[in-house]
Protein backbone atom coordinates (compact mmCIF):
# COMPACT_ATOMS: atom_id res chain seq x y z
CA UNK A 1 0.00 0.00 0.00
CA UNK A 2 1.70 3.44 -0.63
CA UNK A 3 1.30 6.24 1.61
CA UNK A 4 -0.99 8.07 -0.52
CA UNK A 5 -3.19 5.28 0.43
CA UNK A 6 -2.54 5.06 3.97
CA UNK A 7 -3.00 8.59 4.23
CA UNK A 8 -6.59 8.52 2.18
CA UNK A 9 -7.50 5.41 4.72
CA UNK A 10 -6.55 7.03 8.08
CA UNK A 11 -8.00 9.85 7.22
CA UNK A 12 -11.45 8.54 6.28
CA UNK A 13 -11.41 6.88 9.07
CA UNK A 14 -10.97 9.46 11.67
CA UNK A 15 -14.07 11.28 9.57
CA UNK A 16 -16.13 8.36 9.50
CA UNK A 17 -15.25 7.54 13.80
CA UNK A 18 -15.98 11.09 15.47
CA UNK A 19 -15.09 11.46 19.24
CA UNK A 20 -18.42 13.10 20.65
CA UNK A 21 -16.88 15.48 23.68
CA UNK A 22 -19.73 16.37 25.97
CA UNK A 23 -21.81 13.80 24.14
CA UNK A 24 -22.15 16.73 21.67
CA UNK A 25 -19.46 18.25 19.50
CA UNK A 26 -17.63 16.30 16.80
CA UNK A 27 -14.43 15.99 17.05
CA UNK A 28 -12.50 14.03 14.54
CA UNK A 29 -8.89 12.55 15.32
CA UNK A 30 -6.41 12.90 12.43
CA UNK A 31 -3.71 12.22 14.28
CA UNK A 32 -2.48 9.61 11.78
CA UNK A 33 -2.79 11.14 8.47
CA UNK A 34 -1.10 14.46 9.87
CA UNK A 35 1.74 11.70 10.47
CA UNK A 36 1.80 10.10 7.79
CA UNK A 37 2.02 13.59 5.29
CA UNK A 38 4.78 14.44 7.64
CA UNK A 39 6.58 11.62 5.73
CA UNK A 40 5.68 12.87 2.32
CA UNK A 41 8.93 15.06 0.83
CA UNK A 42 10.85 17.15 2.87
CA UNK A 43 8.15 17.53 5.57
CA UNK A 44 9.45 16.08 8.76
CA UNK A 45 12.17 18.42 8.51
CA UNK A 46 10.64 21.92 6.84
CA UNK A 47 6.93 22.51 8.11
CA UNK A 48 5.53 22.06 11.29
CA UNK A 49 3.12 19.54 12.60
CA UNK A 50 0.39 22.44 13.32
CA UNK A 51 0.51 24.04 10.21
CA UNK A 52 0.12 20.68 8.71
CA UNK A 53 -2.86 19.91 11.02
CA UNK A 54 -4.76 23.40 10.06
CA UNK A 55 -4.55 22.92 6.27
CA UNK A 56 -5.96 18.90 6.52
CA UNK A 57 -8.96 20.36 8.48
CA UNK A 58 -9.23 23.69 6.39
CA UNK A 59 -8.59 21.73 3.41
CA UNK A 60 -9.38 17.30 3.07
CA UNK A 61 -12.01 17.17 6.34
CA UNK A 62 -13.89 20.00 5.23
CA UNK A 63 -14.40 18.16 1.13
CA UNK A 64 -15.41 15.01 3.57
CA UNK A 65 -17.85 17.25 5.03
CA UNK A 66 -19.14 18.74 2.17
CA UNK A 67 -20.06 15.23 0.58
CA UNK A 68 -16.70 15.13 -2.03
CA UNK A 69 -15.36 11.59 -2.68
CA UNK A 70 -11.89 11.93 -1.85
CA UNK A 71 -9.18 9.95 -3.73
CA UNK A 72 -5.64 9.28 -3.76
CA UNK A 73 -5.56 11.91 -6.83
CA UNK A 74 -6.54 14.50 -3.88
CA UNK A 75 -4.04 13.62 -1.45
CA UNK A 76 -1.48 14.05 -4.00
CA UNK A 77 -2.99 17.68 -5.07
CA UNK A 78 -3.08 18.31 -1.65
CA UNK A 79 0.78 17.68 -0.72
CA UNK A 80 1.78 19.75 -4.17
CA UNK A 81 -0.30 22.44 -2.85
CA UNK A 82 1.46 22.58 0.20
CA UNK A 83 4.97 22.69 -1.26
CA UNK A 84 4.08 25.84 -3.33
CA UNK A 85 1.56 27.65 -0.32
CA UNK A 86 5.25 26.87 1.70
CA UNK A 87 7.90 27.06 -0.28
CA UNK A 88 10.85 26.35 1.52
CA UNK A 89 12.75 29.60 2.85
CA UNK A 90 16.10 31.12 4.78
CA UNK A 91 14.52 32.24 8.32
CA UNK A 92 16.57 34.51 10.61
CA UNK A 93 15.69 33.39 14.22
CA UNK A 94 16.59 35.19 17.37
CA UNK A 95 16.73 34.39 21.07
CA UNK A 96 17.70 36.75 23.99
CA UNK A 97 20.20 34.96 25.49
CA UNK A 98 20.66 35.85 29.82
CA UNK A 99 23.68 35.21 32.20
CA UNK A 100 25.90 37.31 29.46
CA UNK A 101 27.29 40.51 27.93
CA UNK A 102 29.39 41.19 25.14
CA UNK A 103 31.31 44.69 24.78
CA UNK A 104 33.05 44.14 21.58
CA UNK A 105 32.43 47.08 19.25
CA UNK A 106 30.80 44.42 16.65
CA UNK A 107 28.65 41.26 16.45
CA UNK A 108 30.55 38.10 17.49
CA UNK A 109 29.90 35.49 14.85
CA UNK A 110 30.80 31.44 16.48
CA UNK A 111 29.80 28.94 13.39
CA UNK A 112 26.43 30.01 12.47
CA UNK A 113 25.79 31.89 15.52
CA UNK A 114 25.63 35.99 15.74
CA UNK A 115 25.29 37.31 19.42
CA UNK A 116 24.41 41.56 19.39
CA UNK A 117 25.00 43.23 22.18
CA UNK A 118 21.37 44.86 22.11
CA UNK A 119 22.73 48.50 22.44
CA UNK A 120 26.05 48.80 20.70
CA UNK A 121 24.63 46.82 17.74
CA UNK A 122 21.41 48.23 16.70
CA UNK A 123 22.61 49.00 12.89
CA UNK A 124 23.57 45.51 12.43
CA UNK A 125 20.07 44.35 13.60
CA UNK A 126 18.23 46.50 11.49
CA UNK A 127 14.95 45.79 12.96
CA UNK A 128 13.48 48.88 10.82
CA UNK A 129 14.32 47.39 7.64
CA UNK A 130 13.68 43.78 8.68
CA UNK A 131 10.47 43.87 9.85
CA UNK A 132 7.02 44.80 8.40
CA UNK A 133 5.48 46.70 11.47
CA UNK A 134 1.59 46.30 11.51
CA UNK A 135 0.79 48.30 14.53
CA UNK A 136 1.93 49.94 17.72
CA UNK A 137 2.26 46.87 19.66
CA UNK A 138 4.10 44.68 17.54
CA UNK A 139 6.44 47.92 17.21
CA UNK A 140 6.71 47.95 20.83
CA UNK A 141 7.17 44.06 20.85
CA UNK A 142 10.36 44.48 18.66
CA UNK A 143 11.58 47.56 19.79
CA UNK A 144 11.66 45.03 23.39
CA UNK A 145 13.00 41.77 22.21
CA UNK A 146 16.14 43.88 20.63
CA UNK A 147 16.34 46.72 23.01
CA UNK A 148 15.55 49.63 20.48
CA UNK A 149 14.03 51.88 23.10
CA UNK A 150 14.95 54.40 25.55
CA UNK A 151 13.31 53.45 29.03
CA UNK A 152 13.85 49.66 28.62
CA UNK A 153 10.54 48.72 29.11
CA UNK A 154 7.24 49.55 27.97
CA UNK A 155 3.07 49.08 28.93
CA UNK A 156 1.71 45.87 27.43
CA UNK A 157 -1.94 45.68 26.01
CA UNK A 158 -2.75 44.75 29.75
CA UNK A 159 -0.86 47.99 31.01
CA UNK A 160 1.56 45.89 33.00
CA UNK A 161 5.22 47.06 32.89
CA UNK A 162 7.38 44.37 30.71
CA UNK A 163 10.93 43.98 32.78
CA UNK A 164 14.25 45.21 31.19
CA UNK A 165 15.49 43.76 28.03
CA UNK A 166 18.46 41.53 27.57
CA UNK A 167 21.65 43.05 26.76
CA UNK A 168 22.77 39.98 24.35
CA UNK A 169 20.59 38.33 21.69
CA UNK A 170 21.78 35.59 19.68
CA UNK A 171 20.92 34.53 15.48
CA UNK A 172 21.01 31.60 13.96
CA UNK A 173 20.04 30.38 10.35
CA UNK A 174 17.66 27.81 9.44
CA UNK A 175 15.86 26.46 6.61
CA UNK A 176 12.42 25.76 6.47
CA UNK A 177 8.24 26.28 5.23
CA UNK A 178 6.74 28.05 7.96
CA UNK A 179 7.60 30.26 10.96
CA UNK A 180 6.70 27.45 13.86
CA UNK A 181 9.31 24.86 12.12
CA UNK A 182 11.74 27.71 12.24
CA UNK A 183 11.31 28.31 15.48
CA UNK A 184 11.57 24.60 16.52
CA UNK A 185 14.66 24.49 14.35
CA UNK A 186 16.16 26.76 15.87
CA UNK A 187 15.53 26.10 19.38
CA UNK A 188 17.00 23.07 18.59
CA UNK A 189 20.62 24.51 17.61
CA UNK A 190 19.80 27.27 20.62
CA UNK A 191 20.44 24.57 23.05
CA UNK A 192 23.18 23.08 21.27
CA UNK A 193 24.69 26.03 21.60
CA UNK A 194 24.34 26.86 25.33
CA UNK A 195 25.12 23.40 26.79
CA UNK A 196 28.47 23.95 24.26
CA UNK A 197 29.06 27.48 25.87
CA UNK A 198 29.15 25.72 29.54
CA UNK A 199 31.11 23.06 28.76
CA UNK A 200 33.74 26.15 27.21
CA UNK A 201 33.38 28.04 30.33
CA UNK A 202 36.13 27.30 33.15
CA UNK A 203 33.89 28.01 35.90
CA UNK A 204 31.21 25.04 36.40
CA UNK A 205 28.97 27.06 39.25
CA UNK A 206 29.04 30.15 37.03
CA UNK A 207 28.53 28.25 33.58
CA UNK A 208 25.16 26.91 34.33
CA UNK A 209 23.64 30.39 35.12
CA UNK A 210 23.72 30.95 31.19
CA UNK A 211 20.58 30.42 29.19
CA UNK A 212 18.09 30.90 26.27
CA UNK A 213 14.70 29.81 25.81
CA UNK A 214 12.90 28.23 28.88
CA UNK A 215 15.89 28.18 31.14
CA UNK A 216 15.14 28.77 35.05
CA UNK A 217 17.76 31.62 35.00
CA UNK A 218 16.38 33.72 32.05
CA UNK A 219 15.59 36.97 32.80
CA UNK A 220 12.93 36.82 29.58
CA UNK A 221 12.61 34.30 27.47
CA UNK A 222 11.48 35.53 23.97
CA UNK A 223 11.91 35.00 20.28
CA UNK A 224 11.46 36.57 17.12
CA UNK A 225 11.49 34.51 13.73
CA UNK A 226 12.38 37.08 10.67
CA UNK A 227 11.73 36.53 7.13
CA UNK A 228 11.41 39.77 4.68
CA UNK A 229 8.00 40.82 5.22
CA UNK A 230 7.05 38.91 8.38
CA UNK A 231 7.11 38.57 11.81
CA UNK A 232 6.53 36.45 14.90
CA UNK A 233 6.89 36.74 18.72
CA UNK A 234 6.36 34.48 21.46
CA UNK A 235 6.91 33.53 25.18
CA UNK A 236 7.64 35.71 28.19
CA UNK A 237 8.90 34.64 31.40
CA UNK A 238 11.03 36.37 34.11
CA UNK A 239 13.80 34.95 36.12
CA UNK A 240 17.27 36.07 38.01
CA UNK A 241 20.27 36.35 36.07
CA UNK A 242 24.06 36.59 36.35
CA UNK A 243 26.18 38.04 33.54
CA UNK A 244 29.18 36.09 31.81
CA UNK A 245 31.17 38.24 29.38
CA UNK A 246 31.15 36.15 26.20
CA UNK A 247 34.50 37.25 25.01
CA UNK A 248 36.15 34.37 26.22
CA UNK A 249 34.74 31.87 23.52
CA UNK A 250 36.66 33.27 20.67
CA UNK A 251 39.20 31.48 22.25
CA UNK A 252 41.21 29.95 19.08
CA UNK A 253 41.35 26.76 20.93
CA UNK A 254 37.42 26.41 20.55
CA UNK A 255 37.21 27.41 17.26
CA UNK A 256 37.07 24.20 15.68
CA UNK A 257 34.43 23.23 17.75
CA UNK A 258 31.92 26.02 16.81
CA UNK A 259 32.62 24.15 13.18
CA UNK A 260 31.57 20.57 14.31
CA UNK A 261 28.19 22.54 15.91
CA UNK A 262 27.80 24.59 12.75
CA UNK A 263 27.96 21.27 10.72
CA UNK A 264 24.92 19.62 9.11
CA UNK A 265 27.10 16.48 8.33
CA UNK A 266 29.79 15.39 10.63
CA UNK A 267 32.37 12.71 10.43
CA UNK A 268 32.07 9.99 13.40
CA UNK A 269 34.43 11.64 15.93
CA UNK A 270 32.75 14.97 14.87
CA UNK A 271 29.38 13.16 16.11
CA UNK A 272 31.07 11.71 19.39
CA UNK A 273 32.76 15.26 20.61
CA UNK A 274 29.37 16.98 19.55
CA UNK A 275 27.44 14.84 21.84
CA UNK A 276 29.91 14.61 24.78
CA UNK A 277 29.89 18.21 24.75
CA UNK A 278 26.01 18.20 24.75
CA UNK A 279 26.32 15.96 27.65
CA UNK A 280 28.71 18.13 29.73
CA UNK A 281 26.30 21.00 29.21
CA UNK A 282 23.55 19.04 30.02
CA UNK A 283 25.44 17.70 33.08
CA UNK A 284 26.74 21.78 34.04
CA UNK A 285 22.78 22.91 33.99
CA UNK A 286 21.45 20.04 36.60
CA UNK A 287 24.69 21.01 39.06
CA UNK A 288 24.96 20.87 41.78
CA UNK A 289 22.13 17.96 42.04
CA UNK A 290 25.03 15.32 41.47
CA UNK A 291 22.91 12.28 41.51
CA UNK A 292 21.62 13.61 38.55
CA UNK A 293 24.39 15.25 36.79
CA UNK A 294 27.01 12.84 37.57
CA UNK A 295 25.41 10.37 35.59
CA UNK A 296 25.20 12.74 32.66
CA UNK A 297 28.98 13.70 32.81
CA UNK A 298 30.18 10.07 32.47
CA UNK A 299 27.94 9.89 29.50
CA UNK A 300 30.05 12.20 27.74
CA UNK A 301 32.84 10.12 28.70
CA UNK A 302 31.12 6.94 26.82
CA UNK A 303 29.84 9.10 24.24
CA UNK A 304 33.64 10.12 23.55
CA UNK A 305 35.27 6.45 23.80
CA UNK A 306 32.65 3.59 23.82
CA UNK A 307 32.86 0.55 21.25
CA UNK A 308 30.68 -2.12 21.06
CA UNK A 309 31.65 -5.26 22.51
CA UNK A 310 34.82 -3.55 23.98
CA UNK A 311 34.77 -3.18 28.31
CA UNK A 312 33.56 0.35 28.34
CA UNK A 313 35.13 1.52 31.67
CA UNK A 314 39.00 0.39 31.01
CA UNK A 315 38.84 1.37 26.99
CA UNK A 316 37.83 5.27 28.31
CA UNK A 317 39.88 5.39 31.49
CA UNK A 318 43.22 4.26 28.58
CA UNK A 319 41.74 6.79 26.10
CA UNK A 320 41.72 9.54 28.30
CA UNK A 321 45.04 9.30 30.05
CA UNK A 322 46.91 8.60 26.37
CA UNK A 323 45.19 11.48 25.11
CA UNK A 324 45.57 14.28 27.96
CA UNK A 325 48.29 12.68 30.34
CA UNK A 326 51.71 14.41 30.04
CA UNK A 327 54.20 11.32 31.07
CA UNK A 328 53.72 8.19 32.22
CA UNK A 329 52.81 9.01 36.14
CA UNK A 330 49.80 11.17 34.90
CA UNK A 331 48.61 9.42 32.60
CA UNK A 332 48.40 6.46 35.40
CA UNK A 333 46.64 9.01 37.62
CA UNK A 334 44.38 9.94 34.61
CA UNK A 335 43.61 5.82 34.69
CA UNK A 336 43.04 5.86 37.60
CA UNK A 337 40.80 9.10 38.45
CA UNK A 338 38.57 7.89 35.49
CA UNK A 339 38.23 4.35 36.94
CA UNK A 340 37.45 5.61 39.64
CA UNK A 341 34.37 8.11 38.41
CA UNK A 342 33.07 5.38 36.34
CA UNK A 343 32.59 3.12 39.54
CA UNK A 344 30.43 5.78 40.87
CA UNK A 345 28.63 6.31 38.12
CA UNK A 346 27.69 2.50 38.27
CA UNK A 347 26.96 3.03 41.54
CA UNK A 348 24.31 5.93 41.10
CA UNK A 349 22.59 3.96 37.75
CA UNK A 350 22.28 1.02 39.83
CA UNK A 351 20.64 2.43 43.03
CA UNK A 352 23.57 2.10 45.32
CA UNK A 353 24.23 4.96 47.51
CA UNK A 354 27.35 7.16 46.04
CA UNK A 355 28.98 9.73 47.96
CA UNK A 356 29.96 12.32 45.29
CA UNK A 357 31.65 15.47 46.43
CA UNK A 358 31.32 18.67 43.94
CA UNK A 359 34.75 18.38 43.68
CA UNK A 360 34.70 15.20 41.72
CA UNK A 361 32.47 16.52 39.53
CA UNK A 362 34.53 19.70 38.75
CA UNK A 363 37.76 17.39 38.51
CA UNK A 364 35.45 15.10 36.35
CA UNK A 365 34.76 18.10 33.89
CA UNK A 366 38.04 19.37 33.81
CA UNK A 367 39.39 16.08 32.76
CA UNK A 368 36.75 15.70 29.92
CA UNK A 369 37.20 19.58 29.01
CA UNK A 370 41.43 18.72 28.27
CA UNK A 371 40.51 15.44 26.80
CA UNK A 372 38.22 17.47 24.15
CA UNK A 373 40.35 19.84 23.92
CA UNK A 374 43.53 17.72 22.85
CA UNK A 375 41.14 16.25 20.63
CA UNK A 376 40.10 19.58 18.52
CA UNK A 377 43.63 21.10 18.43
CA UNK A 378 44.85 17.70 17.02
CA UNK A 379 43.54 16.41 13.89
CA UNK A 380 44.45 12.88 13.72
CA UNK A 381 42.70 12.46 16.79
CA UNK A 382 39.24 13.89 15.17
CA UNK A 383 39.58 12.37 11.37
CA UNK A 384 38.35 8.92 12.16
CA UNK A 385 37.90 6.15 14.62
CA UNK A 386 39.89 3.74 12.75
CA UNK A 387 42.53 6.70 13.06
CA UNK A 388 41.88 7.45 16.29
CA UNK A 389 42.21 4.05 17.26
CA UNK A 390 45.45 3.39 15.64
CA UNK A 391 47.09 6.40 17.17
CA UNK A 392 46.03 4.73 20.47
CA UNK A 393 47.50 1.48 19.50
CA UNK A 394 50.92 3.52 18.66
CA UNK A 395 50.95 5.21 21.94
CA UNK A 396 50.31 2.01 23.93
CA UNK A 397 52.90 -0.32 22.05
CA UNK A 398 55.71 2.42 21.10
Amino acid sequence: MNNYKRILNSLLKAYQNPIYILGRFKYYDISDAVNLLLQESDFKRTISERTIRSKVNEILLNDLKSGKQLSEKDIGNFIDYIKSKYEKEEWDVFRPIFGAKLELPQPMKLGKYTFYNTRLHKSWIEVKERFNIKDDFDRELLRYIFGNFDDGNFNDKDGKKVPMIPDVVVKVEVTARDHRKALELADVKFEHLINAIRFVLTDVETANRIGVIDQQYYLIAGACVARKGGRWSINFSNSKHDDINLDSLLSDEFKELWNILSKSSRNEIEDRIFLAVQWIGKAIEDFPDLQKSFPQLMFAYEALFSKKNEPIASRIAEFCAYIAGENMSHRLEIYRKVNHFYRKRSDVVHGRVADISKGEFISSVDLLRNVIKKMLSTEILRKSEKKLDEWFFEKKFN
